[in-house]
């Protein structure tokens, strides 16, 4: 049954992002190549199946919808506002930077940073902070702290999926755990 749901949960998350992704894709006119056009629906999918998986682990745990939709926020909350898209890594609290490297949401928003800004050329100079860019992969050295060379795209994008990989196996095991209660 559980994997049954996954997978018919991922295939619709596979239309769903295909028909958000190819208008927004184009109107914002983000970089216009098949393979940066690939990633991005990539990283919205996977983005997409995590939250299916953890949907599942919370419907699982959760007596009603309405405890459901309790839960869900003071897990999202913290994720949001440590996924560096809130506060930016430098203005993390030490204490807090352990969130930031749990989010799955910083490592899908760092993989949109470098899909867009890798390789990309500005026709005019491009001023942020008080610097002067010229491509794309400045800005993501000079502000995001993010060197193309060093941090491949792939890897967040692989890291995305052994999310949902993990969350998936959870919610499999929370779910058999909960059928093992109610049978006896």
């Amino acid at each position: 049954w559980y994997g049954a749901t996954i997978l018919s949960m991922n295939l619709l998350s596979i239309v769903e992002v295909c028909a958000i992704s190819l208008p927004v894709y184009f109107m914002v006119k983000l970089q216009f190549t098949a393979i940066k056009f690939l990633y991005f629906c990539l990283i919205l999918l996977s983005l997409t199946w995590i939250g299916n998986a953890l949907g599942l682990v919370v419907g699982a745990v959760s007596v009603d919808l309405k405890e459901a939709q309790n839960m869900i926020m003071p897990i999202m909350a913290p994720l949001l506002l440590f996924s560096g898209y809130v506060l930016p890594k430098a203005q993390i609290p030490s204490y807090f930077l352990w969130l930031y490297y749990v989010s799955f949401l910083q490592y899908g928003i760092t993989a949109l940073e470098l899909n867009e800004f890798t390789g990309l050329e500005f026709t005019d100079f491009n001023i942020f902070k008080g610097h002067f860019f010229k491509t794309g992969d400045a800005f993501l050295k000079k502000v995001l702290d993010l060197d193309p060379e060093t941090h491949h795209i792939l890897s967040y994008i692989g890291i995305l999926f052994l999310y949902q990989l993990g969350i998936t196996t959870i919610g499999y095991i929370v779910i058999k755990l909960h059928m093992r209660r109610k049978t006896g």
